[in-house]
């Protein structure tokens, strides 16, 4: 994990998101301090999805979650929360949502949030490599087409 400013991995005290509410003690997250700062977190390969349960303070600047390719540096996305999926909790208690980038390719290698106080509870990938490959829809109603129209014709001779 990387950061260009203020940002905690905080176990033992709560974060406030002024008009969003708290998070308590004992709540796990990685946060910014700070209305401007981002964390860039290592997903550790590639992914088509990355997200996770966040909240952040409206009004203290830009809360902003980033999709970057394998090298780093190349943006992939870019999401304003506050513009494009708002999260209001007012006075909320542990209160946020989820809030993702997905893409038609495994290509996101590093997620970057920050801005607007912005904190993320627990970090949530799909699309990565996989060992077993799922089958394919269409083969698979191939087959029950197939085995429809079989048992079709043994009924009609039966």
């Amino acid at each position: 994990m990387t950061s260009d400013g203020p940002w905690c991995h905080d176990y033992d005290r709560g974060t406030g998101f002024g008009s969003n509410g708290f998070w308590v003690i004992g709540f796990s997250l990685i946060s910014v301090n700070s209305r401007t700062a981002v964390i860039t977190i290592d997903l550790g390969s590639l992914h088509g999805m990355a997200g996770g349960f966040v909240n952040y303070a409206p009004g203290f600047g830009v809360p902003e979650m980033t999709a970057l390719a394998a090298d780093g540096t190349t943006v992939l996305e870019t999401h304003d929360l506050s513009n494009e999926a708002p999260i209001a909790t007012p006075g909320g208690n542990n209160a946020g949502a989820f809030r993702g980038i997905q893409r038609a390719s495994a290509d996101i290698r590093y997620l970057r949030i920050g801005g607007s106080f912005m904190a993320m509870h627990d970090i949530t990938l799909d699309g990565g490599a996989s060992g077993v490959p799922e089958p394919s829809t269409l083969p698979m109603l191939g087959a029950a087409a197939l085995a429809t129209v079989l048992l079709r014709r043994r009924i009609e001779r039966g």
